[in-house]
């Protein structure tokens, strides 16, 4: 492990990593594809000569057709009575060049080679790599020495001495599953048949957790080959008609082909492809997290609707119960205002007019008054006409205004409407305002809540050195999956800690303990399975052994507290069907230790590792385009992970030897206490700041803080005795807390105080006055 280790040697970052595109890499470098399938399958011998303390390497690749790459075979020793002279032509150039690939890794038909020969050049004076041959003497291969051995003597008796080791280059293929599937045609692990390894569909996935689930048949390259073709002969053979389906596709790939759709790209066997360990890891302690806080949630939001008392405010049942009371307040005052509308309408129509005519009766006037002086009688005929008319207009206009006048005056004597109506519409409308207001805070803090013991989790598992990446959809990446598991014990009885003091109902605390105390006993299993996962040594056999039997209890462990045993009452919580649980207990990870015995050895961490300093790399760039861009991030990337950077590296850390101060404490929303703790604050209601005027007035109108009830459809249950929106709900409260100053509905004070500051109501908060 490491990113020493990492040696790109090509890259396409502009394009989508998906099996079109891996294709054509394949196609424009076909020594990639062969290089990558002839180490995989332990064609690739590198070959030491020594000679006195010098030493010539080279490699050799075997292309004999019955090769097994179970049961590779070695060349034969090298022979130290012969040699091969190249007097009359040498073999490698004068200027003492880097020597062509084709000529240092040479490609040998290991059946036809019955002896091994050194290559002496007498020019040169040294030996210039080794010659193959076969049963005849027929030279069948010649590899050269990467750096030449230079001969101590002039004659041949030097080389008695010489030792040949032959080193078998192995290799496995590690990637993450979604590129497997792409390399190997198939569908993913969405699909019926999701693993790539067995025959396995995944509605019956969750029998391995009972222990009941068959063997399921192993794949093998062969078999995706064979699965290949029937997928492409159905396709071939099937008519337009049929192909016009919408399931043709499915139907094939679900009851032909085992949801395989394509040849593989690469000829490699399956066993030498690793399980992607890193991700079982990281997807099997996502689901660990998920199912801790869907338990915590299920006790929270049972002690929401049983528990009764000051901390009911941190459930988001309480927010939603207050917003539905709040909406439906909000349907009263709407249907008050149209009631009160009807009244002073006409009024405000009457109001209008008069407005109106008044200022066209003012225009009028101030057109008379206006003096004319005309040039010519022509001229003064036409101002007359227009001043006659003007005349007549005013007079007009002060007939109808007497006319609104008579009319207002009698609907108010009539008592249709007056001036403590237009009051009432104004404290309505005053109403609506602030509940759209609370409405609209609630809305958020209900939207963003989740739940409070999600955030307590979250605190929990931060403050013990865990995060969640909110940027992998709340995935614990890299090293925090061992951390979470370490740590299992204080995670847990951290959360008991804070969520203990909130639960009111005993029975409810007791399903709150036993709860914690079996996810503590699943993690601490957890534990130990991750530690041989992550190891990059070879594990010996009892540690094997000590795997499996820790693989079979944890997934008894879970099995029980997921369908057996479940510790909280009405909970039903679903056993994860994933393809990574899969690959653990059924049984794939196990195989793959025992043939290579190691995991963490082989898999794909330090290859994930490179993804976050490569997209660095592009981000820096992201000036530049096209091959410019691919040969900056190329050679920056080799220059960060050199093998002497990570030297001097290492060197400079033993050198310097000293205390990092701890960071300055970050600023804190809400009070805190003295000694330090970090808990909630529970403080008094402040005196405050009186309300306004107007909001004092709509308090008191009796009439529009009345007895409501929520609908049936907003009740939790049918049959539930009804919820009432009782006077208190609707009175209007000041927010004091650091200066707020914001008018809520009581219903949504409390909410508001501890989702904005972090302060719990204390008992008997709810009779506080409205000026609080």
């Amino acid at each position: 492990q490491g990113q020493e280790h990492v040696h790109p040697f090509t890259e396409y970052s502009g394009a989508k990593d998906d099996r079109d595109n891996l294709a054509k890499v394949y196609e424009e470098h076909p020594e990639m594809k062969r290089g990558i399938e002839d180490i995989i399958r332990r064609k690739v011998l590198y070959v030491e000569v020594k000679i006195g303390e010098q030493v010539g390497s080279c490699m050799v690749v075997n292309t004999d057709a019955a090769h097994d790459y179970k049961n590779p075979k070695p060349l034969p020793d090298l022979d130290t009575d012969a040699v091969l002279s190249s007097e009359a032509t040498s073999t490698r150039s004068d200027d003492d060049k880097a020597v062509p690939l084709d000529r240092y890794a040479v490609r040998v038909d290991f059946s036809r080679v019955k002896s091994t020969t050194l290559i002496r050049s007498h020019n040169q004076n040294c030996y210039e790599g080794l010659v193959f041959k076969d049963e005849q003497g027929e030279r069948v291969g010649t590899s050269l020495f990467k750096t030449p051995i230079a001969c101590t003597t002039t004659s041949d008796q030097d080389r008695h001495g010489c030792k040949m080791n032959q080193v078998l280059v192995m290799g496995v293929l590690a990637s993450d599953l979604q590129l497997l599937c792409a390399l190997f045609g198939h569908q993913g692990a969405a699909s019926k048949w999701f693993c790539l390894f067995c025959l396995l569909q995944q509605s019956q996935s969750k029998d391995e957790f009972a222990g009941n689930a068959q063997e399921p048949t192993q794949r093998t390259l062969e078999s995706i080959k064979a699965d290949a073709q029937q997928y492409e002969e159905h396709v071939n053979n099937a008519t337009e008609q049929e192909k016009a389906k919408s399931t043709f596709k499915s139907d094939v790939t679900q009851n032909c082909s085992h949801s395989i759709t394509d040849k593989p790209l690469l000829d490699i066997p399956l066993d030498c492809i690793t399980y992607a360990s890193m991700h079982v890891v990281l997807g099997l302690t996502k689901w660990l997290v998920d199912l801790t806080i869907a338990g915590y949630k299920e006790i929270e939001k049972k002690a929401a609707v049983t528990d009764e008392g000051k901390r009911q405010v941190v459930f988001g049942e309480t927010i939603e119960l207050a917003l539905k009371k709040a909406r439906r307040y909000k349907v009263f005052l709407t249907e008050q205002l149209k009631d009160t509308e009807a009244v002073v309408t006409s009024q405000h129509i009457i109001a209008a007019k008069i407005t109106a005519l008044t200022e066209e009766w003012e225009e009028v006037r101030e057109l008379n008054d206006q003096h004319f002086s005309p040039d010519a009688n022509s001229e003064l005929s036409q101002r007359e006409l227009q001043i006659a008319e003007l005349c007549q207009r005013e007079l007009q206009i002060e007939e109808e205004l007497e006319a609104l006048g008579q009319q207002l005056s009698s609907e108010s004597e009539a008592g249709t409407g007056d001036s403590s109506d237009i009051d009432h519409v104004k404290m309505i409308l005053e109403q609506i305002c602030i509940t759209n207001e609370s409405i609209r805070e609630l809305e958020e803090y209900f939207n963003n809540h989740g739940s409070h013991s999600a955030r307590v989790i979250d605190k929990v598992l931060k403050r013990n050195g865990v995060d969640q990446a909110t940027y992998f959809k709340g995935a614990i990446v890299g090293n925090h999956c061992m951390t979470f598991a370490q740590k299992g014990n204080q995670i847990y009885s951290g959360i008991l800690e804070e969520l203990e003091p909130i639960i009111e109902n005993a029975s409810l605390k007791s399903e709150l303990r036993d709860f914690t105390e079996r996810m503590k006993a699943i993690v601490a299993v957890w534990y130990k399975v991750q530690r041989v996962i992550k190891s990059t040594e070879k594990q010996s056999i009892e540690s094997i052994n000590q795997f499996e039997e820790n693989t079979n209890q944890l997934r008894i462990l879970i099995n029980k507290i997921c369908k057996d045993d479940v510790p909280i009452s009405g909970w039903k919580p679903r056993l994860t069907r994933s393809l990574k649980a899969h690959l653990l207990f059924g049984g794939h990870l196990l195989r793959q230790l025992r043939v290579w015995g190691t995991l963490g050895g082989i898999d794909e961490q330090n290859i994930e590792s490179a993804h976050a300093i490569w997209n660095k790399l592009l981000r820096q760039f992201g000036a530049t385009r096209g091959k410019e861009l691919q040969m900056k991030v190329l050679s920056d990337y080799l220059f960060q992970t050199a093998s002497f950077m990570h030297n001097g590296i290492d060197h400079v850390k033993k050198e310097m030897k000293r205390n990092l101060k701890s960071s300055a404490a970050t600023r804190r929303t809400a009070p805190r206490r003295e000694d330090g703790d970090d808990t909630i604050v529970e403080a008094e209601q402040c005196a405050g700041v009186a309300i306004s005027d107007l909001a004092s007035i709509i308090n008191a109108e009796v009439a529009l803080h009345p007895e409501l009830y929520l609908t049936e459809e907003d009740q939790e249950s049918n049959g539930a005795q009804p919820t009432k929106v009782s006077k208190e709900d609707t009175m209007i409260h000041m927010c004091t807390e650091r200066n707020c100053k914001k008018l809520r509905l009581k219903l949504a004070l409390d909410i508001h105080r501890y989702e904005s500051h972090q302060i719990l109501p204390v008992i008997g908060d709810s009779n506080a006055g409205p000026e609080s």
